[in-house]
């Protein structure tokens, strides 16, 4: 089942990719940003725009790519929401992939949920949801 939401959730990004390629490239004036620089003004915190780089001092930063009508991505949700309480120097970023389609193509999400986790010695992911467990996983391996 999983596989499957996995696999409905990445035809309907492809789609909707392709049906407005035209809007994504007219919006990457506004949201052009290389996956290898700091993820700023198309990115949001906390559900509002952040127009401030990353944390200097920040050692991770964790990208959330998501979808509005996704359903393993609101069951994520609150665990994401725990770990950013329990991990308060980790930075936690979330991108709407409708609404940043170029982002999201540049970071190359097919699925969502995406978690990109962004350290000073390069990226690794995390695509599809996951347990509590395998996410603070995820976080303490980054960290590492």
């Amino acid at each position: 089942m999983k596989s499957i939401l996995t696999a409905i959730c990445a035809l309907v990004m492809v789609l909707l990719c392709a049906c407005n390629e035209k809007k994504a490239t007219s919006a990457s004036n506004n949201a052009s940003v290389a996956p290898e620089t700091s993820v700023q003004t198309s990115v949001t915190d906390d559900a509002s725009a952040s127009t401030e780089a990353p944390v200097a001092d920040a050692k991770l930063t964790v990208i959330d790519f998501y979808a509005t009508w996704c359903g393993p991505c609101k069951t994520m949700a609150p665990v994401v929401e725990k770990m950013k309480k329990k991990y308060p120097n980790v930075e936690f970023k979330k991108v709407d992939i409708d609404q940043e389609q170029e982002l999201a193509m540049q970071y190359q999400v097919d699925a969502v949920p995406t978690f990109v986790f962004k350290t000073e010695k390069g990226e690794d992911r995390m695509v599809g949801s996951c347990s509590e467990a395998e996410f603070e996983a995820a976080i303490k391996k980054a960290l590492k």
